[in-house]
């Protein structure tokens, strides 16, 4: 069976208990289904390399969040303010 498994990051590095539960179910899926993982890609580049661990193929969307306290955080924040979308869409890298 093919499944599709969305979450907001990859699982490594596992050092919260709900990595460390999601990582356990999904190796445990794995040995008999075939898992497409999408998640967001935050630069951690353990991430996306250590996910065939859990999955048959990654699909990584990269993702910039600014640091806190900084302008950009700033004005990201403020941006969401006027815009539809929500803030976090203002950190997807699009193509093009």
């Amino acid at each position: 069976m093919k499944l599709l498994w969305v979450k907001a990051d990859f699982l490594h590095p596992t050092d919260r208990g709900a990595r460390i539960r999601t990582l356990e179910t999904l190796k445990r899926l794995h040995k008999r289904h075939e898992i497409h993982y999408v998640a967001l890609n935050n630069g951690n580049p353990e991430g996306v390399a250590r996910s065939s661990e859990y999955c048959s193929r990654a699909y990584p969307i990269d993702h910039y969040v600014p640091e806190k306290n900084t302008v950009a955080f700033a004005g990201q924040l403020l941006k969401g303010l006027v815009s539809p979308l929500p803030v976090a869409w203002a950190g997807i890298k699009r193509k093009g």
